[in-house]
């Protein structure tokens, strides 16, 4: 988000009105990072930066709870780049900090132990903590995918991923979380759950497919194929499902459970996050990342499927729909693998609605070609593979 932000600012150059309130947190909490760079840039704890942060947090707060004025303070791009850019430069050296603790993957929980505190008038302030991590969760690896990291350290978590407590290899998917049988029951209803059900070592599958759509982003295509074969509810046994396979459920029950006639079963019925996540998959799939982008100064029409084997086999054709109302037909042969990068086009073809056709050899048009498919004038497009 920091990351975006920045972009943004540097891209337009504008300034920004903002929240007189928001304004002077922004800027106290930038001068606590400045005048404290030598303390958090180090790799022990941090307790005087925590400290003042909160303190910046917590003023923030009390002026929030007796009233806002309503006025506006214009933050110049120039000060907002150097801000976010000091916010990204903490964050990013927390989540190395907190890798380092990782064992191979990100962790998603700590706790913290007072050690040491000083007490006076005002209470007591702690000087000192231990940190303990918690058990391992999914989300601190889909959320580690989304940064703007190195493409082998994305391999290496996703390596890491599936040789760890959060990989049910019996039935090669993903857990919500690894066992907290370790964890204190202060960490809230999870650990109330038998393992294997609900939020307790589940294979939850909104998170399970946000994974499997951050691999699929991270451009990590065999291992997606691989696990999305075998992870995604289509492609399920109904009999070991107990439902339809084409209905989502919230939750699976894992081979943690106790009761082995569980494994592998859906439970609650649900269409609401997973099935966002697994219509942002069939997109990406189907039609590519980006199938509208700017080239050179010209806008520019492409599509880029991933086709595994299994969804090719038997078939010479796979349609997709684009825009609402556009025909995709991809023209392939069957029971090949369609990889982006490992394919070429030989032939595309678009009908217009006004009757009349566009062939090229080659995957993409730009110009007016691209700005009247994005228009929807489009009636059919097809695309031959090889």
């Amino acid at each position: 988000m920091l990351d975006y932000t920045a972009g943004a600012v540097q891209r337009y150059g504008r300034s920004v009105p903002v929240m007189a309130e928001a304004a002077q947190m922004m800027r106290a909490a930038a001068s606590v990072l400045e005048s404290l760079r030598g303390v958090w840039e180090k790799e022990e704890a941090i307790v005087p930066v925590w400290d003042a942060l909160s303190d910046v947090r917590e003023a923030y707060r009390a002026v929030l709870m007796q009233d806002v004025t309503g006025e506006k303070t214009t933050m110049a791009a120039d000060e907002l780049s150097r801000l976010l850019a000091l916010y990204a430069a903490f964050v990013a050296c927390g989540v190395r900090k907190a890798m380092a603790r990782g064992g191979g993957l990100c962790p998603t929980y700590f706790a913290y132990d007072v050690t040491a505190y000083t007490e006076d008038e005002a209470g007591l302030h702690p000087t000192a903590f231990a940190v303990r991590r918690m058990p391992d969760f999914l989300e601190g690896q889909v959320r580690y995918l989304r940064l703007n990291i190195p493409q082998e350290e994305k391999e290496r978590l996703a390596q890491a991923v599936r040789g760890s407590r959060l990989y049910d290899g019996r039935l090669g998917m993903y857990k919500v979380n690894a066992a907290l049988g370790e964890a204190s029951y202060e960490i809230g209803r999870a650990h109330a759950f038998t393992p294997g059900w609900l939020e307790n070592e589940s294979v939850w599958l909104h998170m399970e497919y946000k994974y499997l759509l951050e691999l699929l982003r991270s451009h990590q295509y065999a291992q997606f194929v691989e696990d999305f074969g075998r992870a995604a509810v289509p492609f399920l046994d109904s009999a070991v499902y107990g439902r339809s396979v084409l209905e989502n459920s919230s939750f699976i029950a894992s081979s943690a459970n106790p009761d082995p006639l569980l494994h592998g079963k859906g439970f609650v019925a649900r269409l609401s996050g997973s099935t966002a996540e697994f219509l942002s998959i069939w997109q990406i799939m189907l039609l590519g990342e980006q199938v509208f982008t700017v080239r050179n100064g010209e806008l520019t029409f492409a599509l880029s499927p991933l086709l595994p084997a299994y969804l090719t086999k038997g078939t010479e054709t796979i349609e997709a729909t684009l825009l609402g109302s556009t025909k995709v037909v991809y023209h392939i042969t069957p029971g090949k693998r369609y990889i982006p990068g490992g394919y070429t086009a030989k032939e595309l073809i678009i009908c217009w609605r006004d009757g009349s056709t566009l062939t090229c050899a080659t995957d993409a048009v730009t110009g007016d070609a691209a700005r009247r498919i994005r228009g929807g004038e489009a009636v059919q497009i097809d695309l031959t593979l090889c």
